[in-house]
């Protein structure tokens, strides 16, 4: 019989399985790969032999080690959820550092993301600021070692977005600069920014392709993806804003990426205030979010004073057509879907961008 102990720590939920039925949940629908109850994703591709490991813990560590070790041995990846009490355990400490060697903070659903697990970062720093709690402090500053010692790169010095593959995706954009730049190290922000603008930037189209791939040297996705040019626009935004009075050269070429990424965007906007899945490709699908990242970005821009008031109405009209696609519960529909981002659906990122777009409202009013 399994310990009890063990058994608080290892409740594995199976997110994806290979045969058997949906869960009995009310209200769900069937697409061709997933299925769906109030715009939530219960059950993946049926099709595709997958297993997601998600670990809990609260009171008890008991197998903790022999969980790492066996994920560790068999190459398997896994999520860990710990409640604070786990985390002021000083017996769990050893544990919890050896579960992020590498020092990057958790994400969920992949071990391979080298930039992603930054975006963390600052919310922890802030954390640790104001509670003063060091292993916060602790783990922000293992982040910021990670990128900027150990993080696979090229030889340029721009960080790859994956650790399996040597891509540079404008996604990263948005995932570490910010973060660089508010814990002290803003040129290197500065140059991760040029780094990635160097190769997705098309300045014909003033909008950024997704994905370079250094294997190939070339694009590994040319296509001017909404979310991605969202991405850039908004991160550019956090690192203007964390940048210090004596960057001021620097702060003013940034102003100037963003403007021209919000003018590339708004130059083909539809006519309902969206944007399609490839900005500039009316073939593609509707999407919600690009629309969000944009009107944060220019909430922010103006209210900080380096972006003209004129941005304002084309703002508000983004943010009316947003609106009207939050539904009775609260999800924000038509944004590039998770997990795989093929067609419009849910996303965490879409949810928390109207949030972000939300609070930049009220700021500016």
């Amino acid at each position: 019989m399994l310990n009890r102990k063990l058994l608080a720590l290892c409740l594995a939920i199976l997110l994806w399985v290979s045969s058997g039925v949906p869960l009995g949940l009310c209200q769900a629908k069937q697409t061709e790969k997933y299925a769906f109850d109030h715009g939530a994703i219960i059950r993946g591709d049926v099709a595709a032999k997958r297993i997601a490991l998600v670990f809990t813990g609260h009171e008890f560590s008991d197998g903790g080690e022999l969980i790492r070790e066996v994920l560790k041995k068999k190459n398997a990846g896994a999520s860990f959820f710990f409640t604070d009490d786990f985390y002021r355990d000083s017996a769990n400490a050893q544990l919890i550092s050896h579960l992020i060697e590498d020092g990057r903070l958790a994400v969920i659903s992949s071990n391979e993301g080298v930039t992603d697990p930054a975006a963390n970062g600052e919310a922890v720093l802030y954390a640790a600021k104001v509670t003063g709690d060091l292993k916060l402090k602790q783990a922000a500053d293992r982040m910021l070692e990670y990128l900027l010692k150990k993080a696979p790169r090229r030889n340029d010095g721009t960080i790859y977005h994956i650790a399996n593959k040597p891509q540079v995706w404008v996604d990263s954009m948005y995932m570490a600069p910010p973060f660089l730049a508010v814990a002290g190290q803003p040129q290197e922000a500065v140059r991760q920014v040029e780094g990635i603008r160097r190769l997705l930037w098309n300045p014909e189209k003033k909008l950024f392709s997704h994905i370079w791939d250094d294997s190939k040297n070339s694009f590994f996705r040319k296509d001017c993806w909404g979310v991605g040019n969202g991405w850039a626009a908004s991160g550019m935004t956090r690192i203007v804003k964390a940048l210090p009075a004596d960057m001021g050269e620097e702060k003013k070429r940034l102003v100037k990426y963003v403007k021209e990424v919000i003018d590339g965007c708004l130059a083909r906007q539809r006519q309902d205030g969206l944007f399609h899945d490839v900005v500039d490709n009316p073939q593609t699908f509707v999407e919600t979010n690009l629309a969000q990242m944009l009107t944060y970005t220019i909430y922010c821009g103006i209210r900080e004073g380096w972006l003209e008031a004129s941005y304002l109405r084309r703002a508000e009209r983004m943010r009316e057509a947003v609106r009207k696609k939050v539904d009775e519960y609260g999800y924000v529909q038509g944004v590039c879907g998770s997990p795989n981002f093929e067609s419009a659906g849910t996303a965490t990122e879409g949810q928390a961008f109207f949030l972000m777009m939300e609070a930049a409202a009220s700021q500016l009013r």
